[in-house]
């Protein structure tokens, strides 16, 4: 289905047949030549919680809860978030990310010397998405963040409460 190429976007609203639509073509094709992003954002959040759950068990996978888990040490939130991609993609899993504003969020300015360290996490967390070619769903509370265009995967931005 053309919907779903590299560094397309499309915002749906869960369980309606645009969504029936894209979730039937993941189903059906051959393992993807890119990452597939769902990007859930709306309220309320429990209801994008079981979504995910729903989302992980209608395509045969197990959902894989990421961790950021912030270390004081420069380096090893990146280290730690890079092992639990690795670890959950060699599984099949579908990786959901309940804190995606904090990590895929755009860090602008510069206040102190620590923040120009901010933008790591989120470059090697995208880095590793498009590395892994798998299914991810990210939990967003904001619209923008959650249909912010990615060149390097195909997203579903999908939008709550459903119908």
């Amino acid at each position: 289905m053309a919907l779903l190429r590299r560094g397309q976007s499309v915002t749906v609203r869960y369980q309606d047949a645009a969504f029936d639509r894209v979730l039937q073509t993941l189903r059906t094709e051959p393992r993807a030549s890119c990452a597939t992003v769902f990007a859930l954002f709306g309220s309320p959040r429990a209801q994008m919680e079981r979504a995910a759950h729903e989302l992980a068990a209608s395509l045969g996978k197990p959902l894989h809860r990421v961790r950021a888990g912030g270390s004081r040490f420069i380096g090893e939130t990146e280290k730690n978030l890079t092992r639990q991609i690795q670890r959950a993609s060699s599984t099949g899993a579908v990786l959901l990310f309940d804190e995606a504003d904090a990590l895929f969020g755009k860090r602008t300015g510069v206040a102190d010397s620590h923040d120009r360290y901010a933008g790591a996490e989120t470059s090697t967390l995208e880095d590793e998405v498009v590395r892994q070619r798998g299914t991810v769903i990210a939990l967003f509370q904001s619209e923008v963040e959650a249909t912010q265009r990615r060149p390097d995967w195909r997203q579903v931005a999908v939008r709550f409460p459903p119908r």
